[in-house]
């Protein structure tokens, strides 16, 4: 019974921690261009990391409910509808490249939980 144990918890170790020892994070989100968003179905149930340009023209903070509205665009010009609560990075302009974190709804809108803006001439993200 101890071994078995033992065996379990050397498992959950490796499971957890990855044969390097480094740790691995059980919900690292998946990373999507902002076509990959708009073209795969089911993504719903993910969290993903989208990157794409913030339109200047989109930006909108609802007061009311203290959320903040735009749309990323992707290389292609597509373009998804972005709600984040929360405030803003700094930094968040139109035409910054952004990192956003968070989970796409049926209703074809990211809700996002995490936004990086990114300078254009380092790509070095800051929240």
């Amino acid at each position: 019974m101890l071994l078995s144990l033992l065996g379990l918890a050397v498992i959950i170790v490796v499971m957890v921690f990855g044969k390097s020892g480094n740790w691995v994070n059980l919900t690292r989100s998946e990373r999507v261009s902002v076509d990959e968003v708009l073209e795969t179905r089911n993504l719903e149930v993910r969290k993903l990391v989208v990157r794409g340009t913030v339109d200047g023209n989109s930006l909108y903070h609802d007061s009311k409910d203290g959320t903040l509205h735009f749309r990323v665009k992707s290389e292609s010009g597509k373009e998804l509808k972005v709600i984040y609560t929360g405030i803003a990075p700094k930094g968040l302009t139109g035409g910054v490249k952004v990192n956003i974190e968070g989970k796409f709804t049926v209703e074809q809108v990211f809700l996002a939980e995490h936004i990086w803006t990114a300078s254009s001439k380092q790509d070095h993200y800051e929240r």
